[in-house]
């Protein structure tokens, strides 16, 4: 996921809509305006990034007691107003250290490319985007630890892909010469596919990789029983749709996931009941335990008399994660495939993901690996095909137990990530 996706991922159609409100413009022109300016945004910064004084004047923005990373994950929670008002400062010398005397000019492009009906709500919106981008910022050099250089070397990866996200009817506005000379120079000094013939080695790799490919397949079976071995894979596949999980590009089999842990938790995970197959709508089927959350989470959807609240979490009971990181273990991809399939059969559906840990260790901490946990789950979502539009990822620590923190038991059951539906 590039730098621009990654950015819109923590937007929802809630945040949207009271942006919308408050700029007083429909939400198609504001949805229009963000996709502008959030490149725009990001390219000042790299822009900037080789004038030292400042790229630092940027940095101490970025740091500022005022600039909440937290931001990103508790839009829902904000108001529009107070997101403008509190940040408003810091906001507007970012913008100022971006664009200088181009400001009125970019507001002005700006406006008439978002179809707004004053320049108003484009200094608003761009104000909003100023400090949603700081945060963002603050949030990723906080999480990778990073410095000054650290950042703008990460940011310069995607410099391509900021470039072609900012619509050409403004880029003559803003200007950008570092950073689309940088671009262009990185383009020009590429060789060409047969400059030298250098490509020939890659070829021949291909060559040899086939031709081993082709060696082991005959080693393995000889002619007349290769068709069968190949009918067999595929009955395979289709009689095990559940015993396999994907994690990034490797196809793990979850019945050795499941051999592999430990006997409390398969003990566990058994009281669950039997897995049995569910239709969803769209015909969208999936396996899930007879009393696992897929159930309740469906029934909650699915009836009309209940609403929507900010009480009601429904624990994931099959997600897990290695010992105080928040790096998924792959059996967790079973759980977090279903969730998917329910959020495809229900496509008006968003959710809030929650992370908690007990109270053991440093509330601070705490915090942070349970926001960390939440968001490894959303992003999982993302990687198969979530909008990141709907889906906020929060963590809440060691607040909100539902056990005794005094017994291993108790502390296991705080050590959780849920969800809760925030719109049917």
């Amino acid at each position: 996921m590039n730098v621009i996706d990654l950015l819109k991922s923590y937007l929802n159609h809630e945040f949207l809509s009271k942006t919308s409100n408050f700029i007083g413009e429909t939400e198609h022109s504001t949805s229009k305006g963000l996709e502008a300016i959030l490149p725009i945004l990001l390219g000042g910064v790299l822009n900037e990034s080789t004038h030292q004084d400042r790229i630092h004047q940027i940095w101490d923005l970025i740091n500022h007691k005022d600039n909440q990373s937290s931001l990103l994950n508790n839009l829902n929670d904000f108001s529009i107003e107070d997101i403008s008002n509190e940040s408003q400062n810091i906001s507007s010398s970012f913008i100022q250290l971006l664009f200088g005397d181009n400001h009125s000019a970019l507001i002005d492009g700006f406006s008439k490319f978002s179809n707004f009906k004053s320049s108003a709500s484009a200094n608003k919106l761009l104000t909003i985007a100023g400090s949603f981008v700081l945060s963002f910022l603050k949030k990723k050099s906080t999480t990778e630890n990073y410095g000054v250089s650290g950042l703008t070397t990460w940011l310069g990866g995607y410099k391509r892909e900021i470039i072609n996200a900012i619509p050409s009817d403004l880029k003559s506005i803003l200007n950008f010469t570092n950073l689309t000379n940088t671009v262009n120079q990185e383009f020009d000094s590429k060789p060409t596919s047969d400059e030298n013939g250098s490509n020939w080695w890659m070829w021949l790799i291909g060559l040899i990789g086939l031709l081993a490919l082709l060696w082991t397949m005959m080693k393995a079976c000889n002619t007349s029983d290769r068709d069968d071995m190949v009918q067999t894979k595929i009955e395979n596949v289709n009689n095990t749709l559940n015993d396999s999980t994907t994690l990034g590009s490797n196809t793990i089999n979850t019945n050795d996931l499941m051999n592999s842990l430990d006997s409390s938790v398969k003990a566990k995970w058994d009281l669950l009941g039997q897995s049995i197959k569910l239709t969803l709508p769209g015909g969208i089927e999936m396996n899930a335990p007879e009393k696992g959350v897929e159930h309740a989470l469906i029934s909650f959807i699915n009836d009309k008399s209940k609403m929507v609240d900010k009480t009601t979490w429904f624990n994931f009971d099959r997600i897990l994660f290695e010992t105080g990181k928040a790096t998924l273990n792959p059996v967790s991809m079973d759980q977090i495939s279903n969730i998917n399939s329910i959020l495809k059969a229900y496509p008006s559906v968003e959710i809030k993901i929650g992370g908690y840990t007990d109270n053991t260790g440093d509330p601070k901490a705490n915090q942070k690996l349970s926001l960390e946990r939440a968001e490894a789950v959303r992003t999982s979502l993302l990687e198969k095909g979530v909008e990141g539009i709907r889906m906020v990822a929060e963590g809440y620590g060691q607040e909100h137990s539902i056990a005794d923190n005094k017994t291993e038991t108790g502390r296991d059951l705080n050590r959780r990530v849920a969800i809760r539906v925030t719109k049917k």
